[in-house]
């Protein structure tokens, strides 16, 4: 109900309000944010995509990207793993994510918006985090994934 009131404000002042599912809390699996959707109906409610919340809910890829690409606004990158019945986020790269894969499915369906790396309060609120490192770390599989997907190749072509 509150969403609703947000959206109607959203339409007013021509903005979108990105939703993003998080694992272990309310709105958690691509159907509960479709559902949500569902009940809003408003084309200013849009969705946040974040593999690793529904990696460490044991969800394929493929599966949730297709499943919720038409109401997605922007995608969020990082890794997850679960230890010990924890969920853990971690750099992307660092975790079993494949990268080459999630790029080619974001070229089959015309995916168009920003994707950016996440960096988990996991990780940037530790003593020794190193935020140089990190995008360091991070640009590496991403920049590979990118290059080997072709995206990087028909950006040189049509530049």
């Amino acid at each position: 109900d509150r969403l609703g009131a947000w959206a109607e404000a959203a339409r007013k002042y021509r903005l979108t309000i990105a939703v993003k599912p998080h694992v272990m809390q309310a709105l958690h699996t691509p159907d509960d944010a479709l559902w949500l959707l569902e009940q809003v109906k408003s084309p200013q409610i849009r969705l946040v995509y974040d593999y690793s919340h529904y990696q460490a809910q044991e969800l394929g890829l493929e599966e949730t990207l297709r499943k919720l690409a038409p109401h997605v606004v922007f995608i969020h990158v990082k890794d997850a793993d679960r230890r010990d019945g924890k969920v853990r986020f971690l750099l992307p790269g660092q975790g079993t994510t494949d990268y080459d894969r999630f790029y080619r499915i974001l070229t089959e369906i015309g995916y168009a918006g920003s994707v950016t790396v996440e960096v988990s309060a996991m990780l940037h609120t530790q003593a020794d985090y190193d935020p140089r490192a990190a995008v360091a770390e991070s640009y590496q599989p991403l920049a590979k994934a990118w290059q080997s997907s072709g995206l990087g190749a028909r950006k040189r072509r049509t530049s």
